[in-house]
C-alpha cells in the first residue's frame, strides 16, 4: 500500500483530487461543509477520519490483505462490491459475522425520514443473513441520526428479520455489535456467558 497516508505528502501533491460535495443544501449541512475537509488534507494531518488519504487501488490491497489474513486462520470471507449484489448473496448465503459499513445516507434534517428507511432496510437484510448465534458489526456515520435512534432502529431491524438481538458493545465514532440469536433464552445464556467474562453492553431487547 503505498498511496495511503495519515495526511498528504507534498510529493503527492499532483495526484490529490479535491473533495466536491454535489448535493442540494438541506437541514444544518450543506456543501460547502464537506469540502472544507480539503483544507485538513495536508502532511502536518494528526485525524484519520478527516486527514488520511488513500487510492482506489490501495482501498482494494486493504481488502485482499483482510481476506487473505482471515482465510489463513480458517475463515472464508465474503465481499459485496455493490448493493445489488449483496442482494444477490441474501438469497443464498448465510454468515457467521457480517461487517455493515454503509456510506453517509442523512446529509440534514429533511433527509432522516428516508435516510432512517435506509439503514432499516439494511440492518434488515444484514440480519437475516446471520446465522443464529452470529455477530452483525453495523456502523453509521450520519452525525443528524442521534445514537439512541441509531440503536433503536437497528433493533427493529433485527426484529423484522425475526431475530432475537442482544447489544454487545456499543463505541463512539465506531460500531454497534450485535449478537443474533434464535430465542431470549440463547441470548441469556451468551449474556450471562459473556458477564463471567468482564464483558457488558447496554441493554437487551424485550
Amino acid at each position: 500500500m503505498t498511496s495511503t497516508a495519515l495526511g498528504a505528502p507534498r510529493a503527492w501533491a499532483d495526484r490529490i483530487v479535491p473533495l466536491r460535495a454535489r448535493f442540494a443544501p438541506s437541514g444544518w449541512l450543506g456543501p460547502e461543509d464537506i469540502e472544507i475537509m480539503n483544507e485538513a488534507v495536508h502532511e502536518q494531518s494528526e485525524m484519520p477520519w478527516v486527514g488520511s488519504v488513500s487510492s482506489v487501488g490501495d482501498l482494494f490491497r486493504l481488502a485482499e490483505m483482510v481476506r487473505d489474513y482471515l482465510g489463513e486462520a480458517g475463515f472464508r470471507v465474503a465481499r459485496a462490491a455493490s448493493g445489488n449484489s449483496g442482494l444477490a448473496m441474501h438469497a443464498r448465503e448465510v454468515f457467521d459475522a457480517i461487517v455493515l459499513d454503509p456510506p453517509k445516507l442523512i446529509f440534514g434534517r429533511t433527509e432522516q425520514e428516508e435516510g432512517r428507511k435506509k439503514y432499516l432496510d439494511l440492518n434488515r437484510l444484514a440480519a437475516g443473513l446471520v446465522r443464529p448465534g452470529g455477530l452483525l458489526v453495523t456502523c453509521s456515520c450520519s452525525g443528524a441520526l442521534p445514537r439512541d435512534e441509531f440503536i433503536h432502529m437497528t433493533t427493529s431491524a433485527a426484529r423484522h428479520a425475526q431475530r432475537q438481538a442482544q447489544i454487545l458493545d456499543v463505541t463512539g465514532a465506531g460500531p454497534v455489535v450485535y449478537g443474533l440469536f434464535a430465542d431470549r433464552g440463547e441470548a441469556e445464556r451468551a449474556a450471562a456467558a459473556l458477564s463471567g467474562r468482564g464483558v457488558t453492553w447496554l441493554a437487551t431487547p424485550a
